[in-house]
C-alpha cells in the first residue's frame, strides 16, 4: 500500500461528520456507508474516510474505506444528484468504469411539494 494514500486517508475526517448533508434540489443524505469490492463487508464508520463537497446541483463523496477482514484500502468517489424526485448515484465501479443507478433512498413527498409550489410561484 501506498504510503501517501495511507497518509492521506489519515490525515482525512471520517465521511461520517459530515452527516446529515443537504443534497441541492431538496432531500439529505443521513448515512454513508462504503462496502469493501473484495468481500463486500461494510467499511466501520470511522474507517470510511475523505471529503463530502456540495457542487451546483450535486453531492460529491470522494474517500477511501478500509476492509480489517481484508486488510486492503480502496476508494470511493460518488456524485448523489436528485432528477424527477429520486436520488440517482454515479460513482466509479472497482474497474475504472462509471455507473449510475437510483440509490435506495427517495425525496421526501415534502420536498416535493416545495419544489412544486416553487415552480408556479
Amino acid at each position: 500500500m501506498s504510503m501517501l494514500v495511507y497518509d492521506k486517508f489519515k490525515a482525512s475526517k471520517p465521511i461520517c461528520s459530515y452527516m446529515p448533508t443537504k443534497v441541492p434540489n431538496g432531500g439529505f443524505l443521513e448515512e454513508l456507508k462504503a462496502s469493501c469490492p473484495d468481500c463486500k463487508r461494510k467499511s466501520h464508520d470511522m474507517l470510511f474516510r475523505g471529503s463530502v463537497v456540495v457542487a451546483f446541483d450535486a453531492v460529491i463523496v470522494d474517500g477511501h474505506g478500509y476492509c480489517k477482514s481484508c486488510k486492503h484500502l480502496f476508494a470511493v468517489l460518488i456524485r448523489y444528484k436528485v432528477i424527477d424526485g429520486k436520488l440517482n448515484a454515479t460513482y466509479l465501479s472497482g474497474f475504472g468504469v462509471w455507473r449510475t443507478g437510483l440509490t435506495k433512498a427517495r425525496v421526501g413527498a415534502i420536498e416535493r411539494i416545495k419544489r412544486l409550489l416553487h415552480r408556479f410561484a
